[in-house]
């Protein structure tokens, strides 16, 4: 059996040399244009409005 530091040495090697497919990163994003921002702030306020996180974070005794 592997010990946790070999196997966690491993993979961080395998990480530094982009062995693995890392999808949150900034290049691999979406463009951040203007109409992107105005998007998302639209379906963000969208959402506010919607009562939905009220619903959700309102503690009823």
């Amino acid at each position: 059996m592997t010990k946790a530091s070999v196997a966690m040495d491993r993979f961080m090697d395998k990480l530094n040399r982009d062995g693995f497919n890392k999808d949150n990163q900034p290049n691999n994003g979406p463009e951040l244009t203007t109409a992107f921002i105005e998007e998302q702030l639209q379906s963000f306020t969208d959402l506010m409005r919607s009562g939905l996180v009220d619903a959700a974070t309102s503690f009823k005794k």
